[in-house]
């Protein structure tokens, strides 16, 4: 058996060095530039393929490369990130370094071995995650994270009703505790102010993060009863 590409997902989601590298046009010519020390990045999050930051990637596309090792992956990505100030000014314009780099009479076969290298590193990870040696773990991860978007799709749906009771009750129990209050007293409205807003964050911390976790950890307990 073989992961799907949602199982994939959630387990890509989990283990940063099960990821896929992106192979996009984008991506290369960032590559290629900074083989001239020309240090410059798109800014559209898309491109990076579910990586959360430049940084973590370079390490990464660095090892498809053959640095290795991480450690000497990192040694690179730190050593390629010390441009002299003066580059780093020229190199602002993503544009127009983008359309040089696409001109240039190198890039057609820069681009053709650097693909080729990433979907071999690719491949390479597609079956660390389909190897047996790894399924038990990885299989947890799976039906943890497949439970975990279940019961938020079906929570979600219905939260604002369970929004609504916990505000009746609350509201109810600072009903009963207004009629009590002694307003000559002046720091017995300011607490009551204070409680009540502590109240509306205590309502959203449990209805947004405390339930939702519970409710998965307590299912995926019994699914493995």
């Amino acid at each position: 058996m073989v992961y799907d590409s949602n199982q994939i997902n959630i387990i890509q989601n989990k283990f940063e060095d099960l990821r896929f590298l992106p192979t996009n046009i984008d991506i290369l010519v960032m590559e290629f530039l900074r083989t001239y020390d020309v240090l410059v990045q798109p800014s559209d999050p898309e491109i990076w393929n579910g990586w959360d930051n430049l940084a973590a990637l370079d390490i990464f596309l660095n090892m498809s490369r053959g640095g290795g090792s991480i450690a000497r992956s990192i040694f690179y990505t730190n050593r390629s990130a010390q441009v002299s100030q003066s580059l780093q000014n020229k190199s602002q314009d993503w544009t127009t370094w983008k359309r040089w780099a696409l001109d240039h009479k190198d890039f057609e076969k820069f681009q053709d071995e650097r693909t080729k290298e990433i979907e071999a590193y690719n491949k390479s990870v597609l079956k660390r995650i389909n190897n047996p040696a790894n399924r038990k773990l990885l299989d947890s991860v799976v039906i943890k994270g497949e439970l975990r978007d279940k019961i938020k799709n079906i929570y979600n749906n219905l939260k604002y009703l369970l929004y609504g009771f916990l505000g009746i009750i609350i509201f109810r129990v600072y009903s009963e505790f207004y009629k009590i209050l002694d307003f000559s007293n002046l720091y017995q409205p300011i607490i009551f102010l204070v409680l009540f807003v502590l109240s509306i964050f205590l309502l959203i911390f449990l209805a947004e993060f405390l339930i939702p976790e519970f409710l998965i950890w307590y299912f995926y307990k019994i699914k493995n009863l």
